[in-house]
This record gives structure tokens, C-alpha cells and sequence, in this order.
């Protein structure tokens, strides 16, 4: 499942964080990778709540024995690691390999 993100590990966003770039690599921490910047509009739906219907539909198609990789080109824990920890914990037979 390739997953709608914000994009912030896109090159060219990454660019922008680089030693010499526009915002430098400290602010890439703060911005991107703690912060919950999963809202993508004013009203209650969530980035989060997005990726997380389309991981449960891809996981729902898998045939048995099947491997789905999830990703996405973001690098905020909210949008990856948060995204697949609420599969393996709502889905009994999801496993993490």
C-alpha cells in the first residue's frame, strides 16, 4: 500500500533540510518526524484516518500467505510506525516481519 502522505521525504523536501539547505537538518527532527501534522483539512477526517483505511483494505485483499509492504514518503512516526502498530493491534492474524 502506497499510502496518501504529506510528502516531507520527498528529495525535495529532504533538500531542504541538508546541511546548507534552507532550514538545516536540526529543524527536520521537530517539523516532520515528532509532529502531528497528519490534518490535511478543517473537518474531523485525518491523514492518519485515510492510511489507515487503506492499509486495512489492502490487508483485507492479501490472500493468505501474502505480504503487503506499506509505505509512504513521509518520515512522521504518526504517518508510518503509529500507522502499522494500530494494524498489528486490530488485526489478529497481522504479523510484522
Amino acid at each position: 500500500v502506497d499510502a496518501e502522505c504529506t510528502h516531507d521525504g520527498s528529495i525535495k523536501h529532504i533538500l531542504k533540510y541538508a546541511p546548507g539547505g534552507t532550514f538545516g537538518p536540526d529543524k527536520l527532527q521537530a517539523s516532520f518526524v515528532e509532529a502531528d501534522n497528519c490534518r490535511f483539512s478543517d473537518s474531523s477526517d485525518t491523514l492518519q484516518a485515510l492510511q489507515r483505511g487503506l492499509l486495512q483494505n489492502g490487508f483485507r485483499l492479501l490472500r493468505p500467505g501474502g505480504i503487503l509492504v506499506y509505505s509512504t514518503c513521509s518520515f512522521s512516526d504518526a504517518q508510518n510506525e503509529e500507522v502499522v502498530q494500530w494494524l498489528l493491534d486490530t488485526a489478529p492474524d497481522a504479523e510484522l516481519q
